[in-house]
């Protein structure tokens, strides 16, 4: 099994880790350079190793755990699956590997390491920008009880509605569920029919285009090519609420007196304080103006 692998390694640690993989003898260094991480402030450098065996897998745990911290240090495959050594331990990270090959099933990582301890007496994990860091009560309880059931979309400015579909749909997979003009006051869906290319030239051209991977959806908005962002590209944040949380938060904002953008029969918009965009509606009207779009 020949398989090929970049070390992604902090540039303080590269030269530890370059070491480990030139003394297995079954692995070889292809390239060495340096690059921004995607850790924040974390200058990385990134190592490409070409090997037979996962062998050099266990040698660099052996390197690793010699470290004083945990730094970041991943193992990244050519397809952009990218696994963390501090998130496995030998055994179950060339399991990983083997099956992501297609030779074995992966077994569920191992829990990742306390990193270090909070002052609270919370224990720290991958921050940022994970979920909450321990299993504790939250750090500053809401005074009010409003319940938000789940985000229904984040809406997004482009430029180019066309080139933007072609990424996300081939980046992270989304399905595009509609593309969507206003006609006459109301929205239209354009059929499964529709081309760009034609579009330019014959029309209608879409406005909008709903793209979904599981429970995350991204509404894509067209600012126009000529059109300058100059706001916030997030055009806003879309949340499903009951009807008597709806009712709760439309009547706090109308009292605080924010910019109101939609208070229809399907959904209230507002914006807050800092310039955010919400769009609240309820489960119902969420399905809704969805079979709308859809129809």
């Amino acid at each position: 099994m020949t398989i090929r692998f970049i070390l992604e390694v902090p540039r303080a640690s590269a030269p530890g880790a370059l070491a480990v993989v030139e003394r297995v003898e079954d692995a070889e260094i292809i390239v060495a350079r340096n690059v921004e991480g995607l850790e924040a402030s974390q200058a990385m450098g990134d190592i490409s190793v070409i090997a037979e065996s996962l062998n050099v897998i266990d040698e660099l745990y052996g390197w690793y755990d010699t470290l004083d911290e945990n730094p970041p240090v991943f193992v990244n495959i050519a397809d952009g699956e990218r696994y963390r050594l501090s998130a496995y331990d030998p055994r179950s990270l060339r399991q990983a590997l083997e099956a992501h090959l297609g030779t074995e099933s992966v077994p569920p990582p191992a829990p990742p390491p306390q990193y270090a301890g909070s002052r609270a007496g919370n224990t720290i994990f991958e921050v940022p920008f994970g979920g909450r860091m321990s299993d504790g009560p939250a750090l500053v309880s809401a005074e009010s009880a409003i319940k938000m059931e789940g985000f229904d979309h984040v809406a997004l400015k482009v430029h180019d509605l066309a080139r933007a579909e072609r990424f996300y749909n081939s980046f992270f997979g989304m399905d595009v569920v509609y593309r969507a003009y206003r006609e006459e006051g109301r929205w239209e869906q354009v059929d499964e029919t529709f081309d760009w290319s034609r579009s330019t030239l014959e029309g209608p051209f879409p406005e909008i285009v709903r793209l979904e991977n599981g429970p995350v959806a991204l509404v894509l908005i067209d600012a126009g090519l000529a059109h300058p962002i100059y706001e916030n590209r997030i055009d806003h944040v879309s949340v499903v609420v009951s009807p008597e949380v709806l009712a709760q938060i439309r009547g706090k904002a109308l009292f605080q007196s924010f910019t109101v953008r939609e208070d229809g029969q399907r959904a209230f918009q507002f914006v807050d304080p800092f310039g955010l965009v919400w769009q609240l509606m309820t489960a119902a009207d969420a399905a809704i103006l969805a079979g709308h779009h859809g129809a």
